[in-house]
């Protein structure tokens, strides 16, 4: 059977809230067509990802695994693709847009060496670090970036903070994700200092397995 076809862009079956307070000076957030606040990123080294835990946050899952063969890769992101469609968790590939599109996944976040293009048919978005690369991704009209990272996390350092990053949202046009040292609990703050949501990964998976 093939896989159903992506949500369009905007779709109104969103179940994000649009309430949240604002950092005061932050960036005003445009009302974007990503229907989704947080974004899970997988890593199969700490095992499966909660599905029930991810649909009741209304969160997407980005598959990201790099560190795969292209067929494993395949193999593993159509088992993901499966349990993300019992669940009704979007799913996002990450820099494969023919497998996105095989898949029938909602969009495709571009690392930040990738050229930013926008598609028709998927959210695009891009990992960012600084204001050049967000700039790229706004100029060349995608859906949303990562900014990253905020806070410390393994492999990253001490991160930019949150001053820092509201800085950078009041200049970017785009719904920007804050990531690094980052989960659901935080995305309240994240909000105030003009962010539209917040991506993770070991936040994501029980304590056990982080």
């Amino acid at each position: 059977m093939p896989p159903p076809a992506p949500p369009a862009k905007g779709s109104s079956s969103s179940r994000v809230s649009s309430s949240g307070d604002r950092h005061e000076g932050a960036a005003r957030v445009p009302t974007p067509a990503v229907p989704f606040r947080l974004i899970a990123i997988s890593d199969r080294h700490l095992g499966e990802p909660d599905f029930p835990m991810l649909s009741g946050l209304g969160a997407a899952l980005l598959f990201r695994d790099k560190d795969m063969s292209p067929e494993e890769r395949r193999r593993r992101a159509e088992v993901l693709s499966e349990s993300c469609r019992e669940s009704g968790v979007p799913l996002l590939i990450h820099g494969d847009v023919d497998l996105a599109r095989m898949l029938g996944a909602l969009g495709v976040p571009l690392p930040s060496s990738a050229l930013p293009q926008a598609q028709d048919d998927l959210l695009v978005g891009r990992s960012c670090h600084n204001q050049d690369e967000l700039n790229e991704a706004a100029s060349a009209g995608l859906d949303y970036a990562t900014l990253s990272p905020v806070l410390a996390s393994p492999g990253k350092g001490s991160g930019m903070g949150w001053e820092a990053f509201a800085r950078l949202a009041q200049s970017s046009s785009l719904p920007l994700f804050a990531l690094g040292g980052l989960g659901p609990d935080h995305l309240s703050e994240a909000r105030r200092h003009g962010a539209w949501g917040v991506a993770g990964i070991r936040a994501f998976y029980s304590p056990s397995r982080r």
